[in-house]
């Protein structure tokens, strides 16, 4: 992402790794995105901020079908 490339494939891994009820867990990675801010630009910034969230309770997933990353973004590719 820092560089350009494309993430879809890796996003649809996450989004069907989500799909389960015990993929949900308490994941601190907030003041990395922070650090990164500025490198992320605020777009991917907000979106990893809102994945991030998402990964530690999975009450927060509806909040980033508001990304296009994630709405494009196809299950079932875990390979």
């Amino acid at each position: 992402m820092l560089e350009g490339a494309d993430i879809t494939r890796l996003i649809g891994q996450i989004k069907t790794a989500l799909l389960t009820p015990a993929a949900h867990l308490d994941w601190t990675i907030q003041p990395m995105l922070d650090h990164l801010n500025s490198r992320l630009g605020e777009t991917n910034y907000q979106f990893l901020k809102a994945l991030a969230e998402a990964l530690s309770d999975a009450k927060a997933m509806p909040h980033l079908d508001e990304f296009p990353q994630w709405s494009t973004a196809t299950t079932g590719t875990s390979d």
